[in-house]
C-alpha cells in the first residue's frame, strides 16, 4: 500500500547558487531519518524554484499476515537487519520502534500493520529534524525569532495522502496551503492531495521541477537561434543559474550596437554573462552577432519595456569596455611590470612583483631542468601578472590572463609568449583543459607551487572544505601537467627550489615535509577519482625516503598494474609473502619458543644452496639497482620475478630458526637485506593478504 507524502517549504527569494545545494541536502536528510527509522520508500524526489524547495515520497504501508511476518517478509516495508530491530520467535516480535507498529484483526486475522494514529507525529519530526541539519553555507535570522535559516520562511507544507502532517516549525503552523505569489502578496493556492502537487503548480504557471524547467528553457533557446540562424555560447553554469531564477521560464532576444563588435569576444561575452544573458555566434564565422537572449518569468507581460531595460544596461557597459580597453593599450604590457609592487599578494609574502620575480626564477629553473628554452619562459613569465594593473581587468577581474594575451599580442610579443599569458592559469577546475605549450606549463607549474609552498610556510592550511587560497585545486593542476603533458620533475627539488626563493618570509619549519604529503594526498585523490587501484598506488607513494618523480611513478603504476594481471606476478607476492611473514615471526614474542633441529644429512644440501643464493642475491640486487637508475620498471619486474623463483627454493631448503643464534641472527639480516631489495621496487606488503 503506497502513501504519497509531501513537504514544501515556502521561502522569500533563495539565493540562485544555493538552490539546488539546499533541496538536494534536505532530501538526503529526509532519506537518511527515514532509514534511521525503518520506514521504507520509492519514488522519493526534490522539488526547487527560488521561492520554494519540496520534498515528494510515496511511503510504503505495511499490511503483512501472521504467516508472512514469521517469514521475515517484514523486511519488505522496513529497512531490518539481521543484527538490529527484529527477533522472529513468536508473533509478539521486539521492535525498536515499537510504536509504529500495531497489531489489527483484518479478516479475522491478527495483521501487522504501521499505527496510523502516530505516523504523522514521526513525518513531523522528520520535517522538523532534516531542515535542521540542511547544509547552509551562510544563514541569516529574521524578524525576532532565535532560530536561523538561509531565507526567511512565509509557508509550511505538509501533507500524507490528503491529511495534514500538524506541527510548528519556525513559528508557523504547517497547513495545505501554498504560497504562489510574492510573500508580500499573500497570494495561497489550497492543496487538496499531496498527489496533486506538481500538476496544480502547474496550472498556476509554475514549473516546479528544476531539471523540466532546465529543459525548457534550452528549447526555447534552441528554438530563438534557428531563427537568427546562430548558435548559442555554451554556459552550463549560467543555464543552472536562470532556472534557479525563474519559476516559468519565457525568453526574450536583445540588440546591442555594431561598433562595439570590435572589442575582444571575451569582453562582449564576460558583460553579457555578468547581465545573465546567453551570448550568439555566427552559425558559420563563429564570431559574435549583436545579439543576446534573456531568460524572463513568462508572467511578466511587457516584454519590450524588459528588452529596452537590457539593452540600456549592456551598451554602455559595452561602452565602458571600449573606453577601457584604448586607455589600456597606450601603455606597453612591459612597462606596467613597476605597478605590480602596488598590489598585495599575502600581506606577509609580498607584492605581486615580489611573486612574479619568484616565478619567473622559478620557471626559468624548471625549464633548464627540462633542457628548454629558458628565454621564451623567462619573458612569458615576466609578463603574466602585469594584465593585473589594466583598467579592463580591475572592472572584470574573470578576464584576468585572457586580457594578458591580448595586450601581448598587440605589444607584438611572440605568439608562444601571448598564448602563456591565458594558458598560465589552466586548470582552473578539476576537468579543465591544460596548458598547450610547455611555456604556459612550465610558468602554471612555478605559480602554483609558490602559492602551495607561500601559504603553507604561514601555516594556513586547508581545513576540510575550506580552502581560501584554492591550494587543493592548484596542487591537482600541478598533478595533472606533470602526469598527462609528461613533464619529468623531481618534486623535492622542485619545493626546495620555491622556498628557497622565499628566503626569510616562511616561518613555518615544516614546510617541505607538509607541502610534499598535501601533494601527495592529492596525487592519491586523483587516482581514485581515475578509478586506479589504490594499494598499488600506495605501494609506491609510499615510498617517500626517495626522489619523488610524479610522471616516474605514475609510469611505474601503469606498468605494475599491467604485471599484477600476469599469472607471473603470483611468483614475485608470493615469496615476498613467505619474507614478510618469516621476519614478522622473528620479531614477534614467541620468536624463541620453537626452533627446528638440522637434519645431518640435509645439512651439505642447505649449505650449498644459501651460500649459491647469497652469491645470486647480489648480483640480482646490482641489476635491479641498475635498471631503477635508468628508469626501466619493466626491466626491474622481470630481475625480481627471478629473484623470486631462487628465493623460495632457498627458504624450501634453509632453515632459518635454528638452534644457534649466530646463525639464525646471520640468516635474519640476510632476509631483511633481501625484503629491503623488494622494497626498492614497490612496497610490496600494501599487495599482499596478510
Amino acid at each position: 500500500m503506497k502513501n504519497n507524502f509531501l513537504v514544501e517549504i515556502g521561502t522569500e527569494d533563495l539565493p540562485s547558487k544555493y538552490l539546488k545545494i539546499t533541496a538536494k541536502s534536505f532530501l538526503k536528510n529526509i532519506q537518511k531519518e527515514m532509514i534511521k527509522l525503518l520506514i521504507k520508500y520509492e519514488n522519493i524526489k526534490w522539488f526547487a524554484t527560488y521561492r520554494r524547495f519540496a520534498i515528494q515520497a510515496n511511503l510504503l504501508y505495511p499490511i503483512i499476515s501472521e504467516s508472512s511476518f514469521l517469514k521475515k517478509n517484514v523486511t519488505k516495508f522496513f529497512h531490518f537487519s539481521k543484527n538490529t530491530a527484529l527477533y522472529c520467535n513468536k508473533f509478539d516480535n521486539k521492535l525498536e520502534n515499537r510504536s509504529l507498529i500495531n497489531f489489527k484483526n483484518i479478516n479475522d486475522k491478527k495483521n501487522l500493520m504501521l499505527n496510523t494514529n502516530l505516523v504523522h507525529q514521526v513525518l513531523y519530526q522528520i520535517i522538523k529534524r532534516s531542515l535542521k541539519e540542511i547544509f547552509i553555507p551562510k544563514k541569516m535570522k529574521w524578524s525576532n525569532l532565535n532560530f536561523q535559516f538561509i531565507r526567511p520562511v512565509h509557508s509550511i507544507t505538509a501533507l500524507l495522502e490528503d491529511k495534514i502532517i500538524s506541527g510548528k516549525i519556525f513559528e508557523i503552523n504547517i497547513d495545505r496551503y501554498i504560497l504562489i505569489g510574492s510573500y508580500t502578496e499573500k497570494k495561497f493556492l489550497k492543496l487538496i492531495h499531496a498527489n496533486d502537487y506538481e500538476r496544480e503548480l502547474k496550472k498556476n504557471n509554475i514549473i516546479v521541477d528544476f531539471y523540466k524547467r532546465k529543459k525548457i528553457i534550452a528549447e526555447l533557446i534552441n528554438l530563438e537561434i534557428k531563427k537568427l540562424q546562430g548558435k548559442i555560447v555554451n554556459n552550463h553554469l549560467l543555464l543552472e543559474e536562470c532556472t534557479s531564477l525563474v519559476e516559468s521560464p519565457s525568453i526574450i532576444t536583445g540588440f546591442f550596437k555594431k561598433k562595439f563588435l570590435n572589442l575582444p569576444a571575451i569582453v562582449i561575452k564576460n558583460i553579457l554573462f555578468s547581465q545573465k544573458c546567453f551570448p550568439i555566434l555566427n552559425k558559420l564565422e563563429n564570431k559574435i552577432f549583436p545579439y543576446f537572449i534573456c531568460i524572463i518569468h513568462a508572467n511578466k507581460c511587457d516584454k519590450n519595456k524588459i528588452k529596452h531595460e537590457y539593452e540600456n544596461v549592456i551598451n554602455p557597459r559595452l561602452l565602458d569596455a571600449e573606453f577601457f580597453l584604448n586607455l589600456d593599450i597606450k601603455i606597453k604590457l612591459e612597462e606596467r611590470f613597476k605597478k605590480l609592487e602596488n598590489i598585495i599578494f599575502q600581506e606577509k609574502l609580498g607584492s605581486l612583483k615580489d611573486k612574479t620575480i619568484r616565478i619567473q626564477s622559478l620557471s626559468v629553473w624548471i625549464a633548464n631542468k627540462l633542457n628548454y628554452n629558458a628565454v621564451h619562459v623567462s619573458r612569458a613569465a615576466f609578463l603574466s601578472k602585469c594584465d593585473l594593473t589594466t583598467h579592463m581587468v580591475f572592472e572584470y577581474p574573470n578576464i584576468q590572463g585572457v586580457m594578458g594575451e591580448f595586450y601581448a599580442k598587440y605589444d607584438r610579443e611572440l605568439e608562444e609568449v601571448a598564448i602563456a599569458q591565458r594558458e598560465h592559469y589552466y586548470p582552473r577546475f578539476s576537468e579543465d583543459v591544460l596548458p598547450s605549450t610547455l611555456t604556459a606549463q612550465i610558468i602554471s607549474i612555478a605559480d602554483k607551487i609558490d602559492n602551495i609552498v607561500g601559504i603553507f610556510g604561514l601555516s594556513l592550511y586547508p581545513k576540510g572544505k575550506k580552502d581560501p587560497f584554492a591550494l587543493k585545486r592548484a596542487a591537482l593542476g600541478i598533478i595533472r601537467i606533470i602526469i598527462e603533458k609528461k613533464i619529468y620533475l623531481n618534486l623535492h627539488n622542485l619545493i626546495q627550489k620555491s622556498l628557497l626563493l622565499y628566503q626569510k618570509n616562511v616561518t613555518n619549519l615544516n614546510t617541505k615535509l607538509e607541502v610534499i604529503n598535501f601533494i601527495l594526498k592529492r596525487v592519491s585523490f586523483w587516482y581514485a577519482k581515475n578509478q586506479y587501484n589504490l594499494k598499488i598506488v600506495k605501494s609506491l607513494l609510499i615510498l617517500k625516503n626517495k626522489k619523488i618523480d610524479l610522471l616516474d611513478t605514475h609510469n611505474k603504476i601503469c606498468i605494475l598494474i599491467d604485471f599484477l594481471k600476469c599469472k607471473e606476478s603470483f611468483l614475485v607476492l608470493s615469496a615476498y609473502k613467505r619474507l614478510y611473514n618469516i621476519l614478522k615471526k622473528y620479531d614477534s614474542k614467541k620468536q624463541f619458543c620453537f626452533f627446528k633441529k638440522i637434519n645431518l644429512s640435509s645439512h651439505q644440501k642447505s649449505s650449498f644452496i644459501e651460500s649459491r643464493f647469497e652469491k645470486n642475491f647480489f648480483l640480482f640486487n646490482k641489476k635491479i639497482l641498475k635498471c631503477i637508475y635508468l628508469n626501466n620498471y619493466q626491466a626491474t619486474l622481470n630481475v625480481l620475478k627471478n629473484l623470486s623463483k631462487r628465493l623460495n627454493v632457498y627458504l624450501d631448503n634453509v632453515i632459518i630458526f635454528t638452534e644457534e643464534s649466530y646463525t639464525r641472527n646471520k640468516r635474519k639480516s640476510f632476509l631483511i637485506q633481501v625484503k629491503e631489495c623488494y622494497l626498492e621496487v614497490a612496497d610490496f606488503t600494501c599487495l599482499i593478504k596478510k
